[in-house]
């Protein structure tokens, strides 16, 4: 399942947050991704952030993640860094970003449909047709 997130950087610290992340600690990507994850990516625009994850089911994610010493501590780094960050040993996440629009695909071939209006309704979504994931990504 793909989950998007938003989240926000505090006032000054925007050079402190890029800086961490340039040293996550192994011991944390691995949890992640022993907890299900299989893609992190995060963009930044201005102070606020976007993330998108690729996982198996976040609310595992987040509890096993919850009972990992190593994002304890990087929860903590967070918390200086990031505006309302959550206490995953709580069992708290960060509510998942809704789904508004999606390119819809045809799901004969796995690409892009045509650009057509017949069979679209005013959102561009396909009739019958809700999203259940963020846009696909590259990352």
């Amino acid at each position: 399942m793909r989950i998007a997130l938003h989240t926000r950087v505090r006032a000054g610290r925007i050079t402190d947050y890029e800086r961490a992340h340039q040293e996550v600690p192994a011991e944390l990507t691995a949890a992640i991704r022993a907890a299900g994850a299989h893609r992190w990516t995060i963009w930044r625009s201005g102070h606020d952030l976007f993330h998108l994850l690729e996982v198996d089911d976040y609310n595992r994610l987040v509890q096993e993640l919850g009972a990992q010493p190593a994002n304890a501590a990087w929860q903590v780094r967070m918390a200086e860094l990031v505006d309302g960050a959550r206490d995953h040993a709580a069992g708290e996440a960060d509510d998942p970003m809704r789904v508004v629009w999606r390119l819809p695909t045809d799901t004969a071939i796995g690409r892009p449909a045509a650009l057509s209006h017949a069979g679209s309704n005013s959102t561009g979504m396909d009739r019958g047709t809700t999203p259940s994931a963020a846009p696909p990504t590259s990352a």
